[in-house]
């Protein structure tokens, strides 16, 4: 049993805030609809206040000025209080390696919202499978992390973002992966070059490289070079 049963929905989009409400609704659960939405500092009392125990939202909603903030920033919050939420947006793609790669470890449900063939049953779904990782802490085979040592094929600037490029031998050894900059702390950032190795916290069980996350970044030491030839010398 979930205990998702007052979901609040953020949507900067009027009409689709109301149909995801009503698809809510249908599930015999009770939709909080947020039309005005609070500051970033007041996400934490407006949930606890209201009684919120599940979130959906999008993730462009600073689009018309309607909140501060990020949908992902919002889940991060919500991730942090042990509310299940899921984040539903068109821009899976366009923003995986950006705005979404940067908090995607507190992401366990990133849908694309276009392709919703059953909302019904897809965020039913989606609600049991959040609900499971962040209230009760199961931790499903593709969200666990592991120690990943990357290789560093590249550097970029896209739309007036750092961003990195890697390979990871563990995962895949011919898909690049990028993931900005700023996620990397400032003390290593100026290790951060082509050929370069780099190693962090990676699901490497993850079918998709959109839905990989990076945390806890740290330098090879001798012995991950060394051992670092089996995941990238390949003939």
């Amino acid at each position: 049993m979930i205990a998702t049963k007052r979901i609040a929905v953020f949507e900067d989009n009027a009409n689709q805030r109301e149909r995801y409400a009503g698809t809510i609704q249908s599930l015999g659960m009770e939709p909080v609809r947020v039309d005005t939405p609070p500051h970033f500092s007041e996400i934490e009392s407006f949930l606890t206040e209201n009684g919120i125990t599940g979130v959906i939202s999008d993730h462009r909603l600073t689009e018309g000025h309607y909140a501060d903030y990020l949908g992902a920033q919002l889940l991060k919050v919500c991730y942090g209080l042990h509310v299940g939420a899921v984040l539903l947006t068109s821009y899976t793609k366009l923003d995986s390696n950006t705005t979404l790669r940067i908090h995607r470890r507190w992401l366990p449900c990133v849908i694309n919202a276009d392709l919703l063939q059953d909302p019904r049953v897809e965020l039913m779904t989606a609600l049991e499978q959040v609900d499971a990782e962040v209230r009760q802490g199961q931790l499903p085979k593709q969200r666990e992390p592991f120690r990943a040592v990357m290789s560093i094929t590249r550097t970029e600037t896209v739309a007036n973002r750092q961003m990195v490029r890697v390979l990871i031998g563990q995962w895949n050894p011919a898909q690049e992966v990028a993931f900005p900059l700023e996620m990397v702390p400032s003390e290593l950032r100026h290790r951060i070059k082509t050929d370069e190795l780099l190693v962090a916290q990676v699901n490497l069980d993850a079918e998709k490289q959109e839905d990989l996350y990076f945390e806890n970044f740290e330098l090879p030491d001798a012995d991950t070079y060394r051992e670092s030839q089996a995941f990238f010398d390949h003939p």
